[in-house]
């Protein structure tokens, strides 16, 4: 009896997640249906105030557009100009899992995925995402088994970035070392360069500064957690920029300039007068404390004496 009774707690146990796992499917799929009917009026990021309180939240909002990441019009445009340099606009299938209080915004969910990998390299695409354009042909929500999210698949567009071997770039330097040239490519990629002795040769004794513009030929490339660093051979000087490594001082006026050389020489001679009398006080101190030893030598000098005559005069007295 109580074996039948264990097997009738398991079924029911069973039945009654399989019914849960239903309505649960049957919920996701009406949602889905009408989000996918449904136009969305809501501009991305932005604000809006709680019901229970003043407080306002960001919902969804972009992180690439804090970053200063391109546009999708910008990456566009680069698309047309730099085409031979390795950029691509493809559309990729991705599946997503999401929790469940995610349910009422998959688009916007989607899309704040898919902008967080903007600059980063992905595997799946083989290259460095720039920009994400229009996300489309997303598939009806799924459950799987007694999973605590729910799946979906998009379609993605996205111009990325692949490398091609032997191509120069042009790239702007944003920092110089004594042995590294490090520059930037579409402002969103980081390339090094070895400061050796061919690359010195190519500039013929020109120093770099940040800003300037220089012809970087591709070698390899290094992905360490998504991000990705290009490197390359130094090919020359195309422009001087701006830069930020010399600092323009104002010429100052012969006054001030006087005013100045008074200030400093008023300083120095305070510190040798400072160094002349911390001296003298230390040969003093010296002195004192020589002339202490002395006198306690003198006084056991004749304490000694004193007591050689108290030792003479009992001799005397013994006899």
């Amino acid at each position: 009896i109580k074996i039948e009774d264990g097997v009738e707690q398991v079924a029911t146990q069973i039945k009654s997640r399989k019914e849960f796992k239903n309505k649960m499917a049957d919920r996701v799929m009406k949602i889905s249906k009408n989000l996918m009917n449904e136009q969305e009026s809501d501009p991305f990021g932005e604000e809006t105030e709680e019901k229970k309180g003043k407080r306002k939240r960001h919902l969804m909002k972009d992180l690439s557009a804090e970053k200063g990441w391109l546009t999708w019009k910008e990456a566009q445009k680069l698309l047309e100009e730099y085409a031979h340099y390795g950029l691509s606009m493809i559309r990729e299938v991705r599946h997503v899992a999401f929790p469940y209080h995610l349910i009422t915004s998959i688009p916007k969910s989607i899309e704040f995925i898919a902008n967080a990998q903007v600059g980063k390299f992905r595997r799946q695409v083989k290259g460095i995402v720039m920009a994400v354009g229009e996300i489309s042909e997303v598939k009806a929500v799924r459950i799987v088994d007694d999973q605590n999210v729910f799946h979906a698949d998009a379609t993605v567009q996205q111009i990325v970035f692949r490398p091609q071997k032997d191509v120069a770039y042009e790239c702007v330097v944003t920092m110089i070392s004594s042995r590294l040239i490090t520059s930037s490519l579409f402002g969103q990629i980081t390339v090094t360069t070895l400061l050796d002795a061919a690359a010195q040769a190519v500039l013929k004794g020109i120093t770099l500064k940040t800003g300037d513009t220089i012809l970087v030929k591709y070698s390899n490339s290094t992905v360490k957690r998504s991000i990705c660093v290009l490197q390359g051979s130094l090919v020359r000087l195309v422009k001087r920029g701006k830069g930020g490594d010399y600092i323009h001082t104002p010429k100052k006026s012969k006054k001030l300039d006087d005013d100045e050389d008074y200030e400093e020489k008023e300083e120095l001679k305070e510190e040798i007068e400072e160094e002349i009398v911390h001296k003298e006080k230390k040969k003093k101190r010296k002195s004192e404390i020589k002339m202490e030893v002395d006198d306690d030598f003198e006084i056991v000098e004749e304490k000694k004496k004193k007591k050689k005559k108290k030792e003479k005069h009992f001799d005397e007295d013994c006899d």
